[in-house]
């Protein structure tokens, strides 16, 4: 698995300037972002999710539970279940769908788990 590292000796730059390439490409010059996604195509390199993750405390996925017991095979459910998924790939974002048929009264301890988790935010639809 290529890391950070080697694509920085690959594009003859620091691994900051890698990561700034990959997080803040507006503070790069175009020529040196340029260099360094070259490199990054040349090793097939992808940022790991997982270090990220861990690096910012933060996931990016966005986890739908769906609490009531629906056929989500209908037409509706499967439109907005798609609208949701395809809006949070424009942001960048994973979506991750659950089906809990537990007691409504129970969210505020599935509220705490992902909270504890890096969930930001927590929506439920009923």
């Amino acid at each position: 698995m290529t890391t950070l590292s080697d694509v920085a000796k690959k594009a003859s730059v620091s691994k900051m300037t890698v990561s700034r390439v990959i997080n803040h490409p507006q503070q790069v010059t175009p020529e040196l972002r340029k260099i360094v996604e070259k490199a990054m195509e040349q090793l097939n390199y992808h940022p790991n999710s997982i270090a990220s993750a861990l690096a910012h405390n933060r996931t990016n996925v966005v986890k739908l539970v769906i609490l009531e017991d629906i056929d989500t095979t209908e037409p509706y459910y499967m439109n907005l279940l798609f609208g949701i998924a395809k809006g949070l790939s424009k942001k960048t974002l994973r979506n991750s769908i659950s089906h809990r048929q537990e007691c409504w009264r129970r969210r505020r301890l599935y509220y705490n788990w992902w909270a504890s988790n890096g969930c930001r935010m927590v929506r439920s639809i009923r």
